[in-house]
């Protein structure tokens, strides 16, 4: 991470008065620091491109340092974008779990598009996130009862609460 909030830049070789300044102990220890945080650096920036598609390869191999690709890589994936904020959110309201699959595993996924929400400002309120959860069980007679048991139950009115009354219905 530190690759990819932080540069360092090489160092000059000569001071504001021209003087050559190579010779001296403390330019020796900052260059030995710089060689080293570049080596690393390199490593980072050939991790980032190994993880690309070869189609963004050739936009971000011209990048000098790890922490200028990642600032440029952020422009077009931002969470934040103008375009995946609503997508997320309609995402959520419209995510149906599937009763032929484990409903963790699902939950998780709905959970997590929350989390991808909140993390770009976007808080969903608990209740709304209650909602969602309710709405997107399956249309099953089974899972409609639950359904609607859990919407008139006062006790049940967080995530985490339906959360886990699906999941111990799903182990049933």
């Amino acid at each position: 991470m530190e690759f990819l909030t932080a540069s360092m830049f090489a160092l000059a070789e000569r001071d504001g008065h021209g003087n050559d300044v190579t010779a001296s102990e403390q330019y020796q220890e900052k260059l030995k620091a710089y060689k080293t945080w570049f080596k690393r650096d390199r490593f980072a920036r050939y991790t980032l491109l190994s993880c690309m598609h070869d189609d963004l390869l050739v936009e971000f191999e011209g990048c000098p340092t790890a922490k200028d690709m990642w600032d440029r890589l952020k422009i077009p994936f931002d969470q934040t974008s103008a375009t995946r904020l609503p997508t997320l959110r309609l995402k959520g309201m419209q995510f149906q779990l599937d009763a032929g699959r484990r409903m963790t595993e699902q939950l998780r996924a709905l959970s997590g598009i929350a989390h991808d929400l909140k993390a770009a400002s976007q808080d969903i309120p608990e209740d709304e996130q209650a909602v969602n959860a309710i709405w997107a069980l399956p249309d099953t007679k089974l899972w409609q009862n639950i359904s609607q048991a859990m919407a008139y139950n006062k006790n049940i009115k967080t995530f985490g609460a339906i959360s886990k009354h699906i999941e111990m219905e799903d182990e049933r």
